[in-house]
């Protein structure tokens, strides 16, 4: 009988808080760091090369805080922080693990901390928050903190402790107080200036109180200059409205970092908090420092351009826009530049020979460079560039531009003398309704200007109204094309003129905006929205909405861009802009203004904005179920629409969605590892539904891919289950294939069974048989049952008998009784011939083990569990066999502990005969720990320690149960046993963690110092701890020098303790000592 088998397998609680000790002297090394204080936001790495500040809590005390500690303090105290606190290397530990020995060290420390003064006593709480930390019981970690904090206000550790505890719990007045109280401590200047900047933040951006935070970010760089003060007072001041001194402290975070990249950015922030306040000559002088940092910088170049304007420095203005451009090439961006650059040179520095000359290399499908171009040709080039300007405009030009450049044509060619070419141009002008009285105000002009009677109005107008009109037509062609007359004839002109022009209505806005007059020009613009017709206002609502957004009206931008986006030929940019304006306010709006895009846009792209949508409407509590499938069905393989349509469907129980969905983006998946996965998916989703069939099969199309793939052959497997058992014996039989011979073997058993259940019992018996034949115990089992269920129990009998005929020696012909015995009772039910079978077993072998378990099966029945203890226990003091003598101990351990589990006295006499005739096995060693603890014999518990460690699968297992061995022989004096079990243990595992230290306090208390010292200098060697090594190898080094002559060694040891810890105990005097004597004091 198995162990599984056997009653009375109840763990009890002393039991398994022994495993539980050994797993953590086994796995668990002695120190942990406490949890990093997360209510830093940010962490400090100062530019210039130094050490990194740091910012979250000290690890906690370990021995290098030794020298730190003042002499009247408990060193006992500190020891025990020193062994009980939790290891570095240990990042998560379930709870269950280690809880009673975690326990016990926080009362230790506990204890501990009720004996000590005040300031160890907060020591020694910290380390017990830290153990309640990482168990996982916040309550018990804050209450040890806040004890510690009574009992030393000024402990770092615990203030810090707390402040993440109010961070966490946004209680931010108490973290405020915390970080005040740790600001004043005695530590460093740099560690007091960040609690200083982080009580300086959490004033900004909780507690609203910018004065405070002003004098607090003062302080703290006069502390220590760090550029995080300085920024924090720059925001301070500009929420104070003193943005001129924040920007002075912009400067100030500047040139204390060293990074180009940041200092352009703080110089370029502060240079337009200058220009908002008409600093503007400070503000060009920051621009122009923040480009030396960064040249490629285009905030900075942009803000350099301005400020020149301002400063009536056009050429300064131009050549930094330039600049940009160059930077930028090739890119749209750097096109606008140079565009912007050229609108300088022509309007602002009266240079239009060069403005031409820029836009002459301009692409000339760019029809806005090609207009600019145009301009500044006419304003300072000849007739012949004029010309080819405009050819260059005519090629690219689009929409409205056309009827203009048609113009501009006929009046070159009327200058020409060419009045056919004049006439078809300003007939193709004419064209267009809106420029038709433009169109005929030119003919006339042409007409009278250059003396072509074939161009005036052939429905012959009053010769005397022409004559009046002539100077008003003539400063109409000049204002239209040249644009360089005042404001007082344009006037002149809108007031006069019998029509409205689109030319004219530009230049009211360009001599608006020359002049600065911006209401002027919102005036002009704003008509234009209102009359124009629709399919004019898209450009005209853009330039308004940006307008409004350039004077902070977000709400009237708002409404220009909602006119753009709702108008004719709704504008992309206007819809996207508008979004991103509203999608924290109303992020429902904003996901209706995406969604209209869906029309326009195909492909990745409308998967992209679909699933932004989605996401926007989800925010907004509003079901996006809608947005993610528009995604998934543009783009299948699409991954984010995937994600949130998988999640949807999976809370509201859509398998059958879901399965769709994996197996839409399996058929379109372009890796045959991604089709697989979704197919798997598409099978987990499809079992969900119960249709069977539709899972095996998606999931055979994933094997047919991966067929050596164990997970799927799994999953094939599991799911398979549900399947009737005839299909689920066809699956594991197909499943054989290729599999080695023990996979093979499992599967081919599995099916028999399932044939067995199924019915098909001629098949399970031919498995069985086939296996049978190589004696496979599990083959033969299920082959009796097989031939059993067939009504064949004849042919098994036979078995058994012919077995027991064939039998010579004692062993097999003890197992085909056994096995007879086993066909009478469990399989025929036949008690009586059981019995019999029995007494021949006993009869053969009196003392055998199987008979007597039996035996045991039979008295359980009957109820006799009494008389079958009395029998084993009589049985044990005569066996022979140590493993035997086990086996019946083990067996007798279990009925004593049922029957008699309170009687001590039996439990030890049991102990007792089994370490003079058993060889222990496990259960047998926890029932000697636990006997010799009840009891207090520690040579039971130590003999248990050893059954163990002979056991041990695992050497640093084996060798930690030769460590407690040892460490009970040498609490009862048995120095000699316990050097020899700890040799043992350092000779199966070299790298215990323990052993090597122990074995060398052992032979230093057996009067071996010279021994001792290398056991503890390979300890300190492969500790993993500075603290722990520092103290091993001072006590190594001790040895080495107080002990013995090797002065070599103790000189290493000390070298070795002064690296890790300087200023650990005497160290240098006695390194200084052994220099001294060996003479190489250099």
């Amino acid at each position: 009988m198995t162990d599984s088998e056997h009653p009375g397998e109840d763990w009890d609680d002393d039991v398994l808080a022994d495993w539980e000790t050994d797993f953590d002297q086994r796995h668990v090394p002695s120190d942990i760091p406490p949890p990093a204080s997360p209510f830093f936001r940010y962490s400090v790495v100062p530019p210039d090369g130094r050490s990194p500040i740091e910012t979250t809590p000290a690890k906690g005390l370990t021995l290098d805080d030794e020298g730190s500690f003042p002499p009247h303090h408990d060193r006992g105290a500190h020891a025990a922080l020193r062994t009980f606190r939790p290891s570095e290397s240990v990042k998560a530990k379930p709870r269950f693990l280690g809880s009673s020995s975690s326990t016990a060290r926080t009362e230790l420390l506990a204890a501990l901390a009720a004996g000590a003064d005040r300031s160890t006593a907060a020591t020694l709480h910290v380390a017990a928050a830290e153990i309640d930390a990482t168990l996982g019981r916040p309550a018990a970690a804050a209450d040890n903190y806040r004890k510690a904090r009574d009992l030393d206000p000024t402990h770092v550790l615990a203030l810090r402790a707390l402040g993440t505890i109010a961070s966490e719990a946004k209680q931010w007045p108490e973290l405020a107080a915390l970080l005040r109280t740790e600001s004043e401590l005695p530590v460093t200047p740099a560690q007091r200036s960040l609690a200083l900047m982080a009580l300086a933040e959490l004033q900004l951006t909780e507690l609203a109180d910018p004065d405070a935070a002003l004098r607090n970010s003062r302080t703290a760089q006069e502390l220590h200059a760090n550029p995080l003060a300085f920024l924090l007072e720059a925001q301070a001041l500009t929420r104070l409205g003193r943005e001129t001194e924040g920007a002075h402290a912009l400067e100030g975070a500047a040139s204390h970092w060293h990074e180009p990249e940041a200092a352009t950015v703080f110089l370029t922030e502060a240079a337009a908090l200058l220009e908002n306040t008409d600093q503007v000559a400070e503000a060009e002088q920051l621009f122009r420092r923040a480009l030396e940092w960064t040249p490629a910088a285009l905030d900075a170049r942009l803000g350099l351009a301005r400020c020149a304007l301002a400063l009536d420095k056009a050429d300064v203005a131009a050549n930094a826009l330039l600049e940009g451009a160059r930077a930028l090439h090739p890119s749209p961006l750097a096109a606008s530049l140079t565009r912007a650059a050229a609108r300088v040179l022509h309007l602002r520095a009266g240079n239009p020979e060069r403005a031409a000359a820029l836009l002459a290399e301009a692409d000339p499908d760019d029809r806005h460079a090609q207009r600019a171009r145009l301009s500044a040709t006419m304003a300072g080039g000849t007739g012949d560039d004029a010309s080819e300007a405009l050819d260059a405009l005519t090629e690219c030009a689009a929409g409205t531009d056309r009827p203009w450049v048609a113009l501009l044509s006929a009046e070159l060619a009327a200058a020409a003398g060419d009045s056919s070419s004049a006439n078809r141009y300003l007939t193709l002008a004419r064209a267009d309704d809106a420029w038709r009285p433009t169109a005929d105000a030119l003919r006339q002009d042409l007409s009278i200007r250059f003396s072509l009677p074939s161009l005036r109005d052939p429905d012959g107008s009053d010769r005397n109204h022409q004559e009046n009109l002539k100077g008003l037509f003539a400063k109409l062609a000049r204002l239209a094309l040249h644009r360089t007359e005042l404001e007082a004839e344009r006037t002149l002109l809108a007031d006069h003129l019998p029509f409205s022009s689109p030319l004219l209505t530009e230049l009211r806005i360009d001599t608006a905006l020359e002049d600065g007059d911006d209401d002027g020009a919102e005036r002009v613009l704003r008509e234009i929205a209102e009359k124009a017709p629709p399919e004019r206002r898209l450009g005209t609502h853009l330039i308004l909405a940006d307008r409004a957004r350039s004077r902070g009206e977000t709400e009237r931008s708002n409404h220009w861009l909602e006119l753009a986006a709702e108008g004719v030929f709704g504008s992309t940019a206007a819809r996207n802009t508008l979004a991103r304006r509203v999608t924290d306010s109303d992020p429902a709006r904003a996901a209706e203004l995406i969604l209209k895009e869906q029309d326009r846009v195909h492909g990745p792209l409308l998967a992209h904005l679909s699933v932004r949508a989605g996401r926007l409407l989800r925010r907004a509590g509003e079901d996006p179920l809608q947005a993610f499938r528009l995604a998934a069905d543009e783009v299948p393989s699409f991954g984010p629409a995937l994600w949130e349509l998988a999640g949807l469907l999976r809370a509201e129980s859509g398998w059958s969605a879901l399965a769709d969905l994996h197996r839409r983006a399996a058929t379109v998946a372009l890796e045959d590892d991604q089709a697989a996965h979704h197919r798997i998916l598409s099978a987990l989703a499809e079992a969900r539904t119960e249709t069977h069939a539709r899972v095996e099969d998606l999931l055979s199309q994933a094997h047919d891919r991966f067929p050596d793939d164990c997970v799927l052959a799994d999953l094939r497997l599991i799911y398979a289950s549900n399947l009737p058992p005839q299909e689920h014996a066809e699956l594991l039989l197909t499943s054989v294939g290729d599999a080695p011979p023990p996979w093979k073997r499992a599967l081919e058993l599995r099916a028999a069974a399932f044939c067995m259940v199924g019915g098909d019992m001629q098949r399970a018996a031919e498995i069985y048989r086939e296996y049978a034949k190589g004696s496979d115990s599990i083959a033969n089992r299920g082959l009796d049952l097989v031939e059993v269920a067939m009504g064949e129990s004849s042919r098994v009998a036979t078995r058994r008998f012919r077995a027991i005929r064939r039998a010579k020696a004692s062993g097999p012909r003890i197992a085909a009784l056994e096995a007879l015995h086993d066909f009478d009772l469990f399989i025929q039910k036949d008690a009586s011939a059981a019995i019999v079978s029995m007494a021949s077993i006993l009869e053969t072998f009196p003392a055998h083990l199987p008979a007597l378990r039996a035996l045991e099966a039979q008295r359980m029945e009957t109820g006799q569990l009494d008389e079958l203890l009395r029998i084993e226990t009589a049985l044990l003091p005569v066996l022979t066999d140590r493993r035997d003598a086990a086996s019946h101990g083990r067996l007798a351990m279990r009925l004593l502990l049922r029957q008699h589990p309170g009687n001590d006295r039996m439990l030890e006499d049991l102990c007792k005969i089994l370490i003079e005739r058993a060889d222990l096995d496990d259960y047998l060693c926890r029932q000697f720990l636990r006997v010799g603890r009840r009891k207090g014999l520690d040579h039971v518990r130590t003999r248990g320690y050893e059954g163990l460690a002979s056991r041990a699968a695992m050497a640093l297992e084996q060798s930690s149960y030769l460590v407690q061995a040892a460490l009970l022989e040498k609490g009862h004096g048995h120095l000699e046993t316990a050097e020899r079990l700890l040799t043992e243990a350092l000779a199966v595992c070299a790298t215990h963690p323990t052993a090597a230290e122990h074995l060398g306090v052992a032979r230093a208390e057996r009067g071996h110092p010279a021994n001792a010292a290398g056991p503890l200098e390979e300890a300190a060697r492969s500790s993993a701890h500075p603290a722990r090594a520092t103290a091993l190898w001072y006590r190594a080094g001790e040895l080495w020098m107080d002990h013995t002559d090797e002065s070599e060694r103790a000189i290493a040891a000390f070298q070795e303790v002064a690296r890790l810890d300087p200023t650990y105990l005497n160290t240098h005097p006695r390194l200084y000592s052994l220099l001294e004597r060996k003479g190489d004091l250099r």
